[in-house]
């Protein structure tokens, strides 16, 4: 796929920016040896993972293998992914005088989602580069999931790099909109995005059990799938699980059982996941109801790049003091998040969390909020 130099700037992001003191950090390798990561490494991504393996992602890429023409330009030259699409009956036509009904109508709705470029980019003068190639961590270092002691600098750079961009990847699947542009949102066909539709019903969760009395109304009408889910931020599930106890009757309310610490809604689980939206100052949370009939995610690659999704280049420069040369990895990927039935996705919004609980952890809002693979603690907003 050709790709303007407009379009990758706007969708990249530089790793330069992201660890631009990683040569002082990793060559210092006996400072490494009894090294630890301050905070878990953010490499598992529950609702995305869940999104790639619906019924509806895995009929998508199945008709991709078959049809070439399913990914086209549109008329303004966009790239887009056409879509299933969703086939119903008309009303039956008046035949009240007449001895036999007439098959009614068929109708279909669907459509193209537009397919965004992500791209991380590392660039770096040419010696940086042969000498991160050569140099070995060392036999006494160890850090699990960044460095192992046979890797060279440049093993654990692009190591970084890979899961750096499973990270942004994720977090735009998840959170990403069509015209949003942060520092580590680029504009992207995201669940978000999908969520804004004013088609998506939205449930008041002041009152959650209330909420959820709501919810059980639509799923009556919708009909029981094996297929549904709910996402939340943990602080969320807390939530929930403080008002799911049992009453005066010793039952707890309808619709909802608990085993030990999982709590389900009419035997639907619950994803726990912390791109989930979290209103630290409100005291907040949200849920997403999806059903993976209805919802998937089409990606170009693995979250983590594959081998062909990564491109090098590299250009000379005239004077010694700007390195000689520079050499740039390029790491790609490109997709969308789709829907074909609005019916099939819904959000609760404003649901409330323990305050007691946040400020418990409020050192720790940077974990609970991951901006980056391995979050300090300290956070900032996005």
């Amino acid at each position: 796929m050709n790709v303007s130099m407009n379009a990758l700037e706007a969708n990249a992001v530089d790793i330069v920016k992201l660890s631009s003191n990683f040569p002082e950090i990793f060559s210092d390798c006996y400072g490494l040896e009894d090294a630890s990561l301050k905070s878990e490494l953010i490499r598992r991504f529950p609702l995305v993972e869940w999104l790639l393996s619906t019924t509806l992602s895995n009929q998508m890429r199945n008709s991709m293998m078959s049809s070439i023409n399913k990914v086209h330009k549109n008329e303004d030259g966009q790239w887009v992914v056409e879509t299933p699409r969703s086939i119903w009956t008309q009303p039956f036509e008046t035949t009240q005088d007449e001895c036999c009904w007439v098959l009614p109508d068929f109708a279909k709705c669907g459509g193209n989602v537009p397919l965004n470029l992500l791209c991380l980019k590392d660039c770096n003068k040419i010696l940086d580069d042969l000498i991160e190639d050569t140099l070995r961590m060392g036999s006494r270092v160890n850090v699990p999931g960044i460095a192992g002691p046979n890797d060279t600098l440049d093993d654990v750079k692009r190591r970084i790099a890979r899961l750096t961009m499973a990270f942004l990847t994720a977090y735009n699947i998840q959170l990403g909109m069509d015209n949003v542009s942060t520092d580590i949102l680029k504009p992207f066909h995201g669940v978000l995005q999908l969520l804004n539709n004013p088609a998506v019903v939205t449930i008041q969760g002041t009152n959650i059990l209330a909420a959820f009395e709501s919810l059980a109304c639509r799923l009556a009408v919708l009909g029981s799938s094996s297929n549904w889910v709910i996402a939340i931020h943990e602080m969320g599930y807390e939530a929930l699980k403080s008002v799911v106890v049992p009453g005066q009757n010793g039952e707890l309310p309808m619709g909802w059982t608990r085993n030990g610490d999982e709590i389900r809604f009419r035997g639907i689980r619950f994803i726990r996941d912390r791109f989930m939206p979290l209103d630290l100052e409100a005291g907040t949370a949200e849920a997403w109801v999806m059903n993976g009939d209805y919802m998937g995610v089409y990606m170009g690659t693995d979250l983590a790049p594959a081998e062909r999704f990564i491109r090098y280049s590299g250009h000379d420069e005239d004077t010694y003091a700007n390195g000689c040369a520079t050499e740039c990895v390029f790491y790609y990927n490109y997709g969308a998040a789709f829907n074909t039935n609005s019916h099939y996705l819904m959000k609760i919004v404003d649901i409330p969390v323990n305050m007691d609980c946040l400020n418990a952890v409020s050192d720790l809002w940077g974990i609970l909020k991951p901006t980056t693979l391995i979050p300090s603690g300290d956070y900032t907003e996005e």
